[in-house]
């Protein structure tokens, strides 16, 4: 027994005279890496045991690279529509303008952490600059200059919403998010939701014709002026059944858009969600539920919004209106959407008659929460 402690003593004092002999920089080279492995470690627990209860894949309960995975390979819409089926409502899942950039933008919003590591050397050379000569780098360069004209001590004011903007107090930087705001917001979603009802319609002869009829009748009874304005168009039932499906049977966004729970949780379709957790809209899922748009809910038939009764359309309008958001985060854009769809829609098939140059391969899609087209090849001839 007395050499077992002696040798027990010894072992002890070997230890720590070795860990004495270590240098605090040593320490701090070595502790670092694995205080911060513990911390991502527990974080990760705690983000799975918050929403343990509410059902969902295990590995998207700490990890959003799935959903990045999906969005380089140009198929979240599919990503999100195998949640929806499977899970169905709600799924758990983390929170985290050229082709090229679009899925290292959407990244950026799903994992919001990476915003501040692009923003600093060298990383931040890989983002757009002011001085590109191409791209939203030279949108932004455009902006910046704009801004710099109007706040010129000579400036003559205008009548314009910058001016209003400048009056109301923003400053140059506020101008210039503004500007490209007012460009960028709405233009490649409408133009998306232009181009797929076109798509439906090109392959859907018996609804073409019967929108070229509805619109036909009414050039020839003075009820569509030329061009169409936006209450006419509105008062064309079937042309607004077409935009209301193909709207949702491709959603110019399919992406999340996460909003908040506020202070003291809150309980959805019966799950109780803890304050500050991300909520999310599985919008791709949504627009395809049979129990609201019918068994057919995956094929474009406009006529089920004249079919429908009163208590189904409604249910089916206001499934589709979540298209554009909801309450203070609906698009502000909403109506100048439906607007220029309305009368592209009415004029171009007025005047042309459109057909496929590739019918087994019409366009090359994907999908990064918005939609990349490419190859959308289309021969138009003018209507006699």
């Amino acid at each position: 027994m007395p050499s077992l402690q002696y040798d027990l003593a010894n072992a002890f004092q070997d230890v720590f005279s070795d860990f004495q002999e270590v240098k605090p920089r040593t320490l701090v080279l070595v502790g670092g890496p694995v205080l911060l492995v513990l911390i991502t470690v527990y974080r990760y627990f705690a983000a799975w045991y918050r929403l343990r209860h509410v059902p969902g894949p295990f590995v998207q309960s700490w990890t959003s690279l799935v959903q990045v995975k999906k969005m380089w390979e140009g198929h979240a819409h599919l990503y999100y529509n195998g949640l929806a089926e499977k899970y169905g409502e709600p799924t758990k899942y983390v929170c985290l303008f050229t082709d090229a950039a679009m899925p290292t933008m959407m990244s950026i919003m799903v994992i919001p952490g990476l915003y501040k590591w692009f923003q600093r050397w060298p990383l931040s050379t890989l983002m757009p600059s002011s001085k590109d000569k191409s791209g939203f780098g030279c949108m932004i360069g455009f902006a910046e200059k704009f801004v710099d004209e109007r706040l010129r001590p000579d400036a003559k004011p205008q009548r314009d919403i910058i001016q209003s903007f400048i009056k109301h107090g923003l400053d140059r930087d506020q101008l210039v998010q503004e500007i490209l705001i007012q460009i960028l917001a709405g233009s490649d979603t409408t133009a998306t939701a232009i181009r797929m009802t076109l798509l439906f319609l090109i392959t859907s002869p018996p609804a073409l014709r019967a929108l070229l009829r509805e619109i036909d009748d009414g050039v020839e009874s003075g009820r569509v002026s030329s061009p169409v304005t936006n209450a006419e168009a509105f008062a064309m039932p079937y042309l607004q059944a077409v935009i209301h499906e193909g709207l949702r049977l491709y959603s110019p966004g399919v992406g999340p858009l996460y909003k908040q729970v506020p202070k003291g949780g809150d309980t959805i379709h019966g799950y109780f969600l803890p304050e500050g957790t991300q909520v999310g809209q599985n919008m791709w899922g949504i627009q395809r539920r049979k129990d609201v748009f019918g068994e057919d809910a995956d094929v474009f038939r406009p006529e089920r919004w004249l079919e429908a009764e009163e208590g189904r359309l409604k249910a089916m309008k206001e499934t589709v209106d979540l298209v554009f958001g909801y309450g203070k985060y609906q698009c502000l854009g909403k109506q100048m959407a439906y607007m220029e769809i309305n009368k592209l829609l009415v004029e171009l098939l007025r005047r042309y008659d459109f057909s496929l140059v590739d019918p087994v391969n019409p366009m090359h899609l994907r999908s990064a929460t918005l939609w990349m087209t490419k190859n959308f090849w289309l021969k138009i001839t003018r209507r006699e």
